[in-house]
């Protein structure tokens, strides 16, 4: 079926680093970034057989969330929700109020993600209903610009795909009646480059609604040093292994970076010699990750960024009239600002940031150029 549009602009980054876990988790956020508009329209399209159940609290849920919320539980009630692992062992159980409007939700856990397999029963007086989260995966190939996955066996499910400046694209496909697989080609829609991203949903015939995300094939690479350690950072299909090569400008080798991306299709390398010693890449080295997405073979550009703490100005070079992206913060966390935005003709980008945060010397700034592919390169400087 062919995909229509959803006219809803996204912002692709929105990077947390919390100041004693410097996890790699931009990508995620930009699938979470298309939550609203897909939701509404599958919302929708719920029965409204069970919305009128005299009992049925229904719940969202996002694998890989450290929450869950619901609607339909009464006004002002309180809702119980025990949240267990495929083998039975509680991850949480909270106990909430729904609003005048029968909405509730939990606070995240953030030691525990949503997973394939997991039970949430809702309880509400002596009521109650459980969901198991069904299995519900999800890869974005930006060669072939298709989205595929499995869901639930011989049902339907919603698919969105989105890219930066072009929006986001919504289709629905049928599930395989026997491994549940599904697959929608966006290529008449949008080109998927490293920037894009999808989502899936599928809704519960008691009307619930699940949902996975994940980001398309992208590379980053840190020209210089690296802010926490790791010389590069990668998307794409969980498990897959992989090896970065970072080569000079007469294309000989200078070091290699293997990583396996994990359940999330998220990972982070070192690039090392063959001695095992830590190399740092340059502008004018190549980086070849066709291991991990075949048009994946670049040269990196020559960009900057610096900080004037006197004015809380940051600015910077990226490629001309691309995108750019900074965030600027005290080396304790206890302050910090991002802004993003598109260069100008000369790659030349300039921000003050005096609103929402105070730039002092001794501050970090970490900026991330995107290229055509969508990967993107990094520079990591202190305020002087």
């Amino acid at each position: 079926m062919s995909g229509t549009q959803s006219h809803r602009w996204q912002l692709r980054r929105g990077r947390a680093y919390g100041p004693k876990s410097r996890a790699f988790v931009r990508p995620v956020v930009r699938a979470i970034g298309s939550a609203l508009a897909f939701g509404a329209l599958l919302l929708a399209l719920l029965p409204t057989a069970a919305s009128a159940a005299s009992f049925n609290p229904q719940l969202n849920i996002g694998i890989g969330n450290c929450s869950v919320d619901g609607w339909n539980a009464g006004s002002t009630k309180t809702v119980v929700l025990t949240w267990k692992d495929s083998d039975g062992g509680l991850k949480n159980k909270q106990t909430v109020t729904s609003d005048s409007g029968g909405n509730f939700s939990t606070n995240c856990d953030s030691s525990e993600q949503v997973e394939v397999g997991d039970t949430i029963r809702v309880t509400i007086g002596t009521r109650s209903r459980t969901l198991t989260v069904p299995k519900l995966t999800i890869t974005v190939d930006r060669i072939s610009n298709t989205v595929s996955g499995q869901g639930p066996a011989g049902d339907w499910v919603g698919v969105q795909a989105c890219e930066r400046a072009m929006g986001c694209y919504d289709a629905s496909e049928p599930t395989d009646g026997t491994t549940g697989a599904y697959s929608h080609d966006f290529s008449s829609d949008v080109d998927i480059t490293g920037a894009g991203y999808a989502r899936v949903n599928w809704t519960s015939p008691q009307g619930d609604d699940i949902q996975s995300n994940a980001d398309a094939q992208q590379i980053l690479i840190w020209e210089g040093r690296t802010p926490w350690g790791g010389s590069f950072n990668a998307s794409g299909p969980a498990g897959l292994h992989f090896t970065v090569h970072l080569l000079n400008g007469s294309l000989s080798n200078i070091g290699d970076g293997q990583a396996v991306l994990n359940a999330r299709g998220y990972s982070s390398g070192d690039i090392l010699d063959s001695h095992g010693a830590r190399v740092r890449a340059h502008a004018g080295d190549t980086i070849d990750a066709t291991d991990l997405v075949s048009d994946a073979y670049f040269v990196l550009p020559a960009i900057s960024v610096s900080g004037n703490a006197t004015t809380d100005r940051v600015s910077g070079t990226c490629l001309p009239n691309s995108p750019f992206w900074f965030e600027a913060y005290a080396p304790d966390y206890s302050r910090d600002t991002t802004r993003s935005g598109t260069t100008d003709g000369t790659g030349f980008f300039s921000r003050k940031i005096t609103s929402s945060m105070n730039l002092k010397r001794g501050d970090h700034i970490d900026v991330e150029c995107t290229l055509s592919t969508g990967d993107t390169v990094a520079k990591h400087i202190t305020v002087p």
